[in-house]
């Protein structure tokens, strides 16, 4: 079990990690909805409704979504491992 020995201010770092959270749900709806573009523009072009060069708009918007999502999700675990540093943690009790 570990005890909180000492803890920094750590609102600001909270924050971070809310808008992070925040961020990978408009990441996730726009990964969502680029993926779903993608698949009605393949089944167009498949019937010649759609050119070439908007198929390959719509596959690299879904890329770029899928790219946006991951750094995002990095910026997450970044920010949580700096709020955990904001708290010294041990294994027994003692005196800083």
């Amino acid at each position: 079990m570990l005890i909180a020995v000492m803890s920094l201010e750590s609102a600001d770092l909270q924050l971070q990690v809310d808008r992070y959270l925040a961020q990978i749900k408009v990441a996730g709806a726009e990964q969502r909805t680029a993926k779903a573009d993608l698949e009605r523009f393949q089944g167009l072009q498949g019937k010649q409704f759609v050119s070439p060069t908007d198929l390959d708009r719509a596959r690299n918007r879904y890329h770029a979504s899928v790219g946006r999502f991951e750094s995002v999700q990095a910026e997450l675990v970044l920010a949580r491992r700096q709020l955990a540093y904001a708290t010294v943690s041990a294994s027994f009790s003692g005196w800083v």
